[in-house]
């Protein structure tokens, strides 16, 4: 029928301005994002041209190793949030155990942050809590709160979820200076970093919103009891 047809080319016109206002944003972030891994991979590259021993090579072949990671990362986080942001199918969801998958997370997590504390709040603790998601965007999204929460942390880190008949709310909590509430929406706008110094390529928690919103779920960036960072992201049963 006409409306059928004109809902399609509606929904078509949706879909190719969403394809051109994310190919905008990325031409825009992508050049400046890309130039600080490559320089440092040139920068080591002429390094190793001039070490003086095998020990300074070895060193500066690990450094253009990690700059070459980063690199790849970036590439990676750059897919994932076009494919997301332009709406392509995702995996079907099914009932997702939290316990175990954050005390896998925690335990990558705290190899690399050894000054960190990695805690399990109580009601998580309890192991009977589940999430309805797409068993890698939950897992995704964790990973990076918690790759977020521990760029700024100081000790502590503590994630807690609670479950009830419509949805289920999962915090990430951090010791860390906090957001200010000016910034706590725009942290989830892609390649925004709130102080230079900010590691990351600042797609992290745009996915965060990217792959919540797409589970018609929501995430909101909170004052912690702790006195840093609340991560409170809601999963609303189907």
């Amino acid at each position: 029928s006409a409306k059928q047809l004109a809902q399609a080319f509606n929904k078509m016109a949706s879909r190719t301005e969403a394809l051109v206002r994310t190919q905008r944003e990325l031409l825009q972030a992508v050049s400046h994002e890309l130039r600080t891994p490559l320089a440092r991979i040139n920068f080591a590259i002429d390094l190793i041209r001039t070490a003086g021993n095998a020990d300074e090579r070895e060193s500066r072949l690990n450094a253009l190793d990690t700059a070459a990671q980063d690199l790849n990362e970036l590439v990676g986080e750059l897919l994932q949030y076009v494919r997301l942001e332009t709406g392509l199918p995702q995996h079907a969801s099914e009932g997702v155990d939290l316990l175990p998958v954050v005390e896998e997370l925690i335990e990558k997590a705290s190899l690399t942050h050894i000054e960190i504390e990695f805690q399990i709040g109580p009601t998580l603790a309890r192991g009977d809590i589940s999430v309805v998601a797409d068993r890698n965007g939950v897992t995704r999204v964790l990973s990076n709160l918690l790759s977020n929460a521990s760029r700024f942390a100081r000790h502590r880190i503590v994630v807690d979820a609670t479950i009830d008949s419509t949805e289920t709310t999962i915090d990430v909590d951090d010791d860390g200076p906090g957001i200010p509430e000016t910034d706590r929406e725009r942290v989830f706008e892609p390649f925004v970093r709130l102080e230079e110094s900010d590691s990351g390529v600042g797609l992290g928690l745009a996915l965060v919103k990217r792959i919540i919103t797409n589970h018609n779920g929501t995430v909101t960036a909170l004052p912690s009891p702790l006195g840093g960072c609340r991560m409170r992201t809601f999963w609303r049963k189907k």
